[in-house]
């Protein structure tokens, strides 16, 4: 079953009903806050990806992000909505010998 939500700017939501249940049961666990890199952080509900990075001063181009343990296409970066139930992992690559 697929769930449509709009907040109240008029921006539409997606969800299956698994993942919608499974976002209620995390953020009642987790409180408001969104866990960056293991890190409790406070975003705005309903932040992009993109956004997040300009927030965490981290280069869009330099780093693999994955939300809820499914690894985001760089391409949807602007689009991929995230919550304070969302488990974030930027993931830096490093270069070196």
């Amino acid at each position: 079953m697929i769930l449509k939500i709009v907040d109240y700017e008029g921006n539409s939501f997606c969800f299956s009903l698994f993942d919608f249940t499974r976002n209620l049961i995390y953020q009642k666990q987790r409180g408001d806050l969104m866990i960056v890199n293991g890190k409790k952080m406070d975003f705005k509900q309903g932040i992009t990806v993109t956004e997040l990075l300009n927030e965490i001063k981290v280069d869009r181009d330099k780093v693999v992000v994955e939300v809820d343990l499914e690894i985001i296409d760089r391409n949807e970066y602007s689009q991929k909505k995230l919550f304070t139930a969302s488990k974030v992992e930027v993931i830096r690559f490093v270069g070196g010998g």
